[in-house]
């Protein structure tokens, strides 16, 4: 969506929200690679004034973390069957504290 100034928008259709663009894009921004970096160069390329915005970024970090964390708590006290709390514990360490919070660790640190 490009609205009256030519401010370009890409709509969330998760939440009914108008977002920018580092709201869908922030799971490969912050990976730091060659998928980060296409991302990057496509988006200059269709927005000429694109730059990444961190603080953005940091937000949608923070606000993935704790909906995930939310969720993960939900799941192990709602479900009393000890093999799939288990699954539970094994996803929320391998996804939320090895992949999500070292990400939310460098971002927190980051002189934005």
């Amino acid at each position: 969506m490009v609205d009256k100034n030519g401010k370009q928008y890409i709509i969330d259709f998760d939440e009914s929200l108008y977002g920018p663009l580092e709201r869908d894009g922030w799971m490969t921004i912050v990976k730091e690679n060659e998928e980060s970096r296409i991302w990057d160069q496509v988006m200059r390329h269709h927005f000429e004034d694109y730059s990444i915005n961190h603080y953005y970024i940091r937000f949608f970090v923070y606000d993935r973390f704790m909906i995930d964390l939310r969720d993960f708590l939900k799941d192990l006290s709602g479900n009393p069957d000890e093999a799939y709390r288990k699954k539970v514990l094994v996803s929320l360490k391998d996804y939320l504290l090895d992949q999500l919070y070292p990400v939310l660790l460098r971002y927190r640190q980051m002189d934005l």
